[in-house]
């Protein structure tokens, strides 16, 4: 068996394949498989990727129609042979070290993932512009503390990400699989919820290994429409049906609940194809989904309140249904933060 299977989705990314590949070439831990999957690109990247196959019988290359980066990675998970599987953007690069010291901890520890720091840069056509993702310790973390975690793990974004971590192949194969519904953003997410509940031993390893770049003129700009908010739909589902499952205290879902109510108000007042009683409309439809009701009491509301009010207040207009007044205060407190 291989140690590790690296998978990169490649979509139009002549500019930068290059660089990704060469960072992964240039490993100080040469036992690795890239499986490159060229999801339809109509630029040269599927040539480049095709050259440097040639060059190096460690990569192979897929070809497909065009289906979305959960499909090519899939279809680079069917492919794997490792031990441990990583994942990696067509833009962006590995240190040196990342997979030798990772894949050592990940033996030494006996975990299940590592996960790893991130150089985490927004580029534009003027700047570049480092961002502080996560200022962690290192630590192995049990099943248990795991649990006692979550809420700082996804603060942390741990959750938010699978190109910053190794998963043992085992727990992924015949189980877990990205969402292919899930086009536009959140697939990363709906992965790591998915894949929760099977993580006995997780290992922080706080070194900046991946380096990644928030491209505005090439990756997929933030766009705010119906197939975002079904993406947090989708998520914000499948999360409050792992957190039932793990016996977790209904106060962690108040704090995941409110990060979603928030998300939503946000992507519509950034929707302008809609009108605000479509807007409304919505709010109350999703209000009465399971995981969106307001199960939640005032007595908690006001324990919340003492450490976060945003968060408090977010909650309390919720649960009073006053849907047109936190539309509102979400487009007055967008304006002022662009």
């Amino acid at each position: 068996m291989i140690p590790i299977s690296i998978i990169m989705p490649v979509y139009n990314s002549e500019e930068y394949i290059s660089l990704a590949i060469e960072s992964i070439l240039s490993q100080t831990f040469k036992e690795f498989e890239l499986i490159i999957v060229n999801d339809g690109s109509t630029d040269r990247s599927g040539e480049i990727c095709d050259y440097y196959a040639s060059q190096d019988n460690r990569i192979r290359v897929v070809h497909q129609n065009n289906k979305g980066i959960s499909a090519a990675r899939n279809r680079g998970i069917e492919l794997s042979n490792g031990e441990y599987i990583t994942f990696a953007d067509n833009d962006d690069e590995f240190s040196n070290e990342l997979l030798e010291e990772n894949y050592s901890i990940a033996k030494k520890y006996e975990a299940d993932i590592v996960k790893y720091g991130i150089s985490y840069y927004v580029v534009s056509e003027t700047k570049k512009i480092k961002v502080q993702i996560r200022s962690e310790k290192f630590q192995v973390l049990s099943r248990e503390q795991i649990k006692e975690a979550y809420l700082l793990l996804k603060k942390d974004k741990f959750l938010v990400y699978v190109w910053d971590g190794l998963y043992k192949a085992e727990l992924i194969k015949n189980k877990i699989y990205f969402n292919e519904k899930l086009k536009y953003g959140g697939e990363d997410i709906d992965f790591n919820l998915s894949i929760f509940p099977f993580i006995n031993k997780l290992a922080i390893n706080p070194t900046e290994h991946y380096i990644h770049y928030k491209r505005f003129s090439h990756s997929t700009a933030v766009k705010f429409n119906d197939n975002k908010l079904d993406a947090y739909i989708i998520n914000a589902e499948l999360e409050y049906k792992m957190i039932n499952s793990q016996s977790f205290e209904n106060e962690i879902w108040n704090e995941c609940l409110s990060s979603y109510i928030v998300q939503i108000l946000f992507a519509l007042t950034k929707i302008e194809t809609k009108s605000i009683r479509d807007k409304m409309i919505f709010l109350r439809n999703i209000s009465k989904l399971d995981c969106f009701k307001a199960n939640y009491n005032y007595s908690k509301l006001i324990e919340l309140g003492e450490k976060n009010k945003k968060k408090a207040v977010i909650l309390t207009l919720y649960k009073l249904k006053l849907f047109l007044v936190l539309y509102f205060s979400m487009y007055i407190f967008g304006n002022k933060t662009n």
